[in-house]
Protein backbone atom coordinates (compact mmCIF):
# COMPACT_ATOMS: atom_id res chain seq x y z
CA UNK A 1 0.00 0.00 0.00
CA UNK A 2 1.43 3.59 -1.11
CA UNK A 3 0.51 6.91 0.77
CA UNK A 4 0.48 9.67 -0.90
CA UNK A 5 -0.55 13.24 0.94
CA UNK A 6 -2.46 11.28 3.11
CA UNK A 7 -4.30 8.48 1.86
CA UNK A 8 -3.78 5.40 1.00
CA UNK A 9 -3.44 3.36 -2.51
CA UNK A 10 -6.58 1.92 -1.35
CA UNK A 11 -8.45 5.11 -0.85
CA UNK A 12 -10.52 7.10 -3.37
CA UNK A 13 -9.94 11.16 -2.13
CA UNK A 14 -12.65 13.46 -3.43
CA UNK A 15 -12.21 14.51 -7.27
CA UNK A 16 -12.63 17.94 -6.06
CA UNK A 17 -9.46 18.09 -4.05
CA UNK A 18 -6.78 18.25 -6.84
CA UNK A 19 -3.78 18.55 -4.42
CA UNK A 20 -4.51 14.75 -3.63
CA UNK A 21 -4.57 13.84 -7.01
CA UNK A 22 -1.84 15.63 -8.39
CA UNK A 23 1.80 13.79 -8.30
CA UNK A 24 4.71 15.90 -6.52
CA UNK A 25 7.30 16.83 -8.40
CA UNK A 26 11.05 16.48 -7.45
CA UNK A 27 13.02 19.69 -8.35
CA UNK A 28 16.31 19.28 -10.13
CA UNK A 29 19.86 21.05 -9.46
CA UNK A 30 22.77 20.40 -11.12
CA UNK A 31 26.63 21.65 -10.08
CA UNK A 32 28.48 24.42 -11.89
CA UNK A 33 32.10 24.35 -10.71
CA UNK A 34 34.25 27.84 -10.13
CA UNK A 35 37.40 25.72 -8.94
CA UNK A 36 39.45 24.49 -11.42
CA UNK A 37 40.93 21.65 -9.63
CA UNK A 38 37.05 20.00 -9.29
CA UNK A 39 35.63 20.64 -12.55
CA UNK A 40 35.94 17.15 -13.92
CA UNK A 41 33.94 16.13 -11.21
CA UNK A 42 30.50 14.08 -12.19
CA UNK A 43 27.36 15.86 -12.82
CA UNK A 44 29.24 19.01 -12.91
CA UNK A 45 28.96 21.95 -15.38
CA UNK A 46 32.74 23.77 -15.28
CA UNK A 47 32.00 25.82 -18.55
CA UNK A 48 32.13 29.62 -16.15
CA UNK A 49 29.39 31.18 -14.57
CA UNK A 50 27.60 32.52 -17.63
CA UNK A 51 28.00 29.36 -20.10
CA UNK A 52 26.82 26.71 -17.64
CA UNK A 53 23.78 28.77 -15.81
CA UNK A 54 22.46 29.30 -19.70
CA UNK A 55 23.44 25.37 -20.05
CA UNK A 56 21.80 24.14 -16.82
CA UNK A 57 18.88 25.74 -17.89
CA UNK A 58 18.71 24.84 -21.58
CA UNK A 59 18.95 20.84 -19.88
CA UNK A 60 15.65 21.90 -18.15
CA UNK A 61 17.03 22.11 -14.60
CA UNK A 62 15.26 24.12 -11.93
CA UNK A 63 18.26 25.23 -10.08
CA UNK A 64 22.12 25.18 -9.51
CA UNK A 65 24.54 25.01 -6.57
CA UNK A 66 27.73 26.95 -6.74
CA UNK A 67 31.05 25.33 -5.70
CA UNK A 68 33.06 28.63 -5.45
CA UNK A 69 36.83 28.85 -4.58
CA UNK A 70 35.81 31.03 -1.63
CA UNK A 71 33.47 33.56 -0.24
CA UNK A 72 35.91 36.24 -1.73
CA UNK A 73 35.49 34.61 -5.07
CA UNK A 74 31.72 33.95 -5.24
CA UNK A 75 30.18 36.41 -7.80
CA UNK A 76 27.30 37.52 -5.92
CA UNK A 77 25.89 40.22 -8.36
CA UNK A 78 26.64 38.16 -11.65
CA UNK A 79 24.75 35.20 -10.07
CA UNK A 80 21.87 37.37 -9.28
CA UNK A 81 21.62 38.40 -12.76
CA UNK A 82 22.70 35.36 -14.08
CA UNK A 83 19.37 33.34 -12.23
CA UNK A 84 16.97 36.09 -12.86
CA UNK A 85 17.78 35.94 -16.68
CA UNK A 86 17.57 32.29 -16.76
CA UNK A 87 15.08 31.57 -14.47
CA UNK A 88 17.12 29.53 -12.57
CA UNK A 89 17.05 29.42 -8.61
CA UNK A 90 19.66 28.49 -6.33
CA UNK A 91 19.79 25.80 -4.84
CA UNK A 92 22.77 25.16 -2.34
CA UNK A 93 26.46 26.62 -2.24
CA UNK A 94 29.13 24.11 -1.63
CA UNK A 95 32.09 24.47 0.91
CA UNK A 96 34.35 21.76 0.17
CA UNK A 97 36.57 23.74 -1.79
CA UNK A 98 37.64 24.13 1.91
CA UNK A 99 38.77 20.62 2.21
CA UNK A 100 40.47 20.82 -1.51
CA UNK A 101 41.95 23.89 -1.49
CA UNK A 102 43.09 24.13 1.64
CA UNK A 103 42.83 20.81 3.65
CA UNK A 104 40.68 22.34 6.21
CA UNK A 105 38.03 19.70 7.99
CA UNK A 106 36.20 20.46 11.05
CA UNK A 107 37.25 17.61 12.70
CA UNK A 108 40.75 18.14 12.37
CA UNK A 109 42.64 17.41 15.16
CA UNK A 110 44.37 20.61 15.21
CA UNK A 111 41.90 23.31 16.33
CA UNK A 112 43.50 26.04 14.38
CA UNK A 113 42.34 23.89 11.44
CA UNK A 114 38.80 24.28 12.66
CA UNK A 115 38.58 27.56 13.72
CA UNK A 116 39.63 28.00 9.60
CA UNK A 117 37.28 25.49 8.62
CA UNK A 118 34.31 27.30 10.09
CA UNK A 119 35.41 30.55 9.47
CA UNK A 120 35.82 29.44 5.34
CA UNK A 121 32.21 28.03 5.82
CA UNK A 122 30.59 30.84 7.42
CA UNK A 123 31.95 32.83 5.13
CA UNK A 124 30.51 30.77 2.47
CA UNK A 125 27.17 30.96 4.62
CA UNK A 126 27.74 34.60 5.16
CA UNK A 127 28.06 35.75 0.58
CA UNK A 128 25.25 32.61 -0.29
CA UNK A 129 22.52 34.90 2.29
CA UNK A 130 23.35 38.21 -0.20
Amino acid sequence: MIAIFGHSSHSSPCCHDHALTRKPRMKSAITICLVPEAARGPFVFHEGLSASCQNAADAGFDAVEIFPPSAHEFPTKELKTLLEQTSLNLAAVGTGAGWLKRRLSLTDTDSDKRREAVQFISEIIDVADE
